[in-house]
């Protein structure tokens, strides 16, 4: 994979659930990614004068609590304009 242009805004959506022929299944894996500085730059084959246009710092989450055939879904948000804290 290479990308060629950087958005400002950057937005990954992680497949959370599983299908088969037989069955469908919601994945439990945890994902472990940096709050700060998650650096893409290994994804470009483009020449990058400022490495802060491929950093990216995380200010939301989506989560889903429950089973394939119903749950919920809640956010984390970060306050960057006050002191940084999360709101769960």
């Amino acid at each position: 994979m290479s990308i060629c242009r950087f958005p400002q805004l950057l937005v990954i959506h992680l497949k959370r659930f599983q299908y088969s022929s037989w069955r469908r299944d919601k994945l439990n894996t945890v994902v472990k990614f940096p709050v700060n500085d998650l650096d893409l730059s290994r994804y470009t084959e483009v020449e990058i004068d400022d490495t802060s246009k491929v950093k990216y710092h995380l200010y939301g989450i989506s989560h889903h609590s429950g089973y394939m055939s119903g749950g919920h879904y809640f956010a984390d948000i970060k306050n960057v304009s006050g002191n940084g804290s999360w709101y769960h």
